[in-house]
């Protein structure tokens, strides 16, 4: 189970999409009238067997538990990792989202024409916008008319019994030491392929996204400027930069999202649970447990002290914030702190904070996510063969960074969407890939490991890096991540949306804790006690109870 903040919108939009989906299933196996009671529990189908590329040397080794690799420069001359082109041509036909302009049309376009040349085959995408493509994911799937690679979202209806339906179940292809015949999906860590497991079955791989969730970043010229200390050790330590950092009259705040405030600070911070906590084989909501209202009783005094930007609540755009210095700290996820950094913004020097226990007994742990970016499926094909051969080209699009495969898959061709920037030992690319390459979107099918690495800030790479092997070996997991629930399909985003919406009411002074603890056995009664049961189920029967 992946905990997201829901907004009304995105839950009416679920609701809709249950709908759809609900014909597309029909004629498949039964699975009752709430899904199926196995779900994504992957039972004891072993993963694949784990088998780090060693081709490339990183300046900074990651871990196969989530910190990744970090490179200083880029490696040269890039390695061929493939020396045979995986498809044996025809065409690959794919579906997935995206979130930027479409690239030029394939015919025009000589980063995908390249593309088709080294994957052996034409690759066909249908791009979709994300806001539209559960919609027309489900029209595929209620017509049977699925690509032979889809794009899927964790979160949509009914998932588990989608994949059985709709896609092939690639268990005794990826299994084991099975996967080695694929040696770059192989690679990707293991902790990733936990999501790819439904009803005991490998159905699907994982695109590749950093395993820590949110690092908090911060505008270290404001700090050090004003003399206060950019690495505070305990709880008071971080009020005191809080407090000093914000000036209302020049509108400038320590924070600009309330809820990193709770999660990623407030929670770390108490050492509440990471969405759900386990225990002897019994399940408790992070909302249950006095961490987390530690933490939210903390968040509700930063709020009252001012530090907090005053329309945290509303639609501000807190990134942006950051950029223009109103916000001095923020909680970035994945590497997006990256894009900032390029773009060399005058008078910034970003710092990157690990939180601190309260008691100021170390560092807080933060919390591990899935890993991945999306999934992606191999629908049903007519032969073994087939099979081999999509997942061959799947393999060839997670070659990883430094790799000759990822250097053109990222920017291009040399002397023509890209040259050397000798003194940065960088790539440096031009508009004519920012045309023709969707902006990795294609990564969303698949893609290697996540890594560190910002040309021109060799210090900011560094300090990042540090932060990692800091919060990641003490972070914690959320014992949901590979467990499926039919009612938290179905009414989790509902009942944790009221939950939140009276949380979120306290933080702001409109409601009382009592409040709260109201809404929380609210969220019992109406449900959350039988989304507690089913993962309990679900756990033991990943245990073999």
């Amino acid at each position: 189970m992946i905990m997201e903040t829901f907004d009304r919108r995105r839950l009416l939009a679920g609701a809709g999409l249950a709908a759809l989906a609900a014909p597309a299933l029909a004629g498949c196996a039964d699975s009752g009238p709430t899904g199926s009671s196995t779900g994504g529990n992957n039972a004891r189908v072993p993963l694949p067997t784990y088998q780090k590329y060693d081709g490339v040397e990183p300046d900074l080794p990651g871990s196969a538990e989530g910190v990744p690799d970090g490179f200083l420069t880029y490696p040269r001359p890039a390695p061929e990792a493939v020396p045979e082109k995986p498809a044996a041509g025809g065409a690959v036909t794919a579906m997935m989202s995206i979130s930027v302009q479409a690239p030029t049309p394939m015919a025009n376009n000589r980063w995908w024409q390249g593309l088709n040349e080294r994957l052996g085959c034409e690759l066909q995408v249908e791009m979709t916008p994300s806001a539209d493509y559960d919609a027309r994911l489900s029209t595929a799937l209620a017509g049977n008319e699925l690509p032979d690679l889809v794009g899927l979202r964790p979160s949509y209806p009914r998932l588990p019994d989608v994949l059985e339906a709709r896609f092939t179940d690639l268990s005794d292809y990826l299994s084991g030491d099975a996967a080695l015949d694929y040696p770059f999906l192989a690679a990707l860590p293991p902790a990733t392929w936990q999501n790819t497991v439904f009803k005991g079955r490998i159905f699907t791989i994982p695109p590749q996204n950093i395993v820590g969730t949110p690092t908090w970043i911060t505008r270290n010229e404001v700090i050090k400027k004003l003399g206060l200390d950019p690495e505070p050790k305990d709880l008071a330590a971080v009020e005191e930069l809080a407090r000093g950092v914000t000036d209302a009259a020049a509108n400038r705040y320590a924070f600009g999202n309330a809820e990193h405030v709770l999660h990623h600070l407030g929670c770390a911070m108490f050492e509440a649970p990471n969405n759900w906590s386990e225990q002897d084989g019994g399940f408790r909501l992070m909302h249950e447990t006095d961490e987390y209202r530690a933490a939210l009783d903390w968040t509700i005094k930063q709020w009252q002290a001012g530090v907090i930007h005053p329309d945290a609540f509303g639609r501000i755009n807190a990134p942006q914030l950051y950029q223009s210095g109103n916000v001095v700290l923020f909680a970035w996820g994945g590497v997006g702190y990256s894009g900032v950094l390029r773009q060399n913004l005058p008078g910034m020097d970003m710092g990157f904070l690990a939180a601190p226990l309260a008691d100021g007994g170390g560092v807080a742990p933060k919390r591990l996510g899935p890993g991945i970016s999306g999934l992606c499926g191999i629908s049903k094909q007519a032969s073994e063969d087939r099979v081999r051969e999509l997942l061959r080209v799947l393999n060839w699009l997670a070659t990883p960074f430094g790799t000759a495969e990822y250097l053109y898959r990222q920017y291009g061709e040399e002397g023509t969407h890209f040259g050397w920037d000798e003194k940065l030992g960088a790539p440096i690319d031009n508009q004519l890939i920012a045309a023709e390459q969707p902006g990795g979107e294609f990564a969303y099918l698949s893609s290697g490991p996540y890594v560190l690495y910002n040309p021109g800030h060799i210090d900011k790479t560094k300090a990042m890096y540090e932060v990692q092997k800091k919060t990641i070996p003490v972070a914690y997991k959320d014992p949901t991540l590979g467990l499926y629930s039919p009612t938290n399909d179905r009414e989790g985003a509902r009942l944790l949306l009221a939950l939140n919406d009276v949380r979120d009411n306290v933080i702001m002074g409109r409601a009382t804790m009592a409040d709260f603890d109201k809404a929380v056995a609210d969220w019992r009664s109406r449900g959350g006690d039988k989304i507690r049961g089913e993962y309990e189920a679900a756990h033991r029967e990943r245990a073999g109870g």
